[in-house]
């Protein structure tokens, strides 16, 4: 697994999103400027209601496109190997029944979750409780989750 394949596929699934929040806006701007949609009463509020859904779909293309500028600057840093998980790590967690869980530490996109070569990653954030925990441990490390102990393998 390559960590530069992963950082791609994360950019290519933000950018993905981008297109739906942008078609999403285009569709709620028309709706909410169209002629039939102008209040013919206090209680005729289908236009209002797209304006805000415009609102936020604008607020959404915003914050897709912070993300997209972060991780576009890591992808210059993906190839560095790494010996403890930092920003740009792509680890797995093995947990007490040998099972593998795979994350990506990014700069954005928490939560994301990725399938790539039969394997499914979650992106998080410096800012998630799992990241904070994890932060400069090594391989084989041992460390401690919602009650059960997990170990660091993997780290590329």
């Amino acid at each position: 697994m390559h960590k530069k394949n992963i950082l791609q596929a994360i950019i290519h699934t933000l950018e993905d999103e981008l297109l739906t929040a942008q078609q999403a806006l285009d569709t709620a701007t028309q709706t909410a400027t169209h002629s039939e949609t102008i209040a013919k009463s206090k209680y005729d509020t289908f236009g209002l209601e797209a304006s805000y859904l415009a609102q936020g779909q604008q607020q959404r293309i915003g914050e897709v496109h912070i993300a997209l500028q972060a991780l576009q600057a890591q992808l210059h840093h993906s190839e560095k190997k790494c010996n403890s998980i930092k920003l740009g790590s792509l680890f797995a967690l093995e947990n007490e029944k040998g099972e593998l869980h795979w994350f990506y530490l990014a700069a954005a996109a928490g939560g994301l979750k990725i399938s790539q070569q039969g394997i499914t990653l979650t992106v998080i954030t410096n800012q998630a409780p799992i990241a904070k925990n994890l932060l400069g441990k090594s391989e084989d490390d041992d460390v401690h989750f919602n009650q059960q102990n997990s170990f660091i393998r993997h780290i590329f």
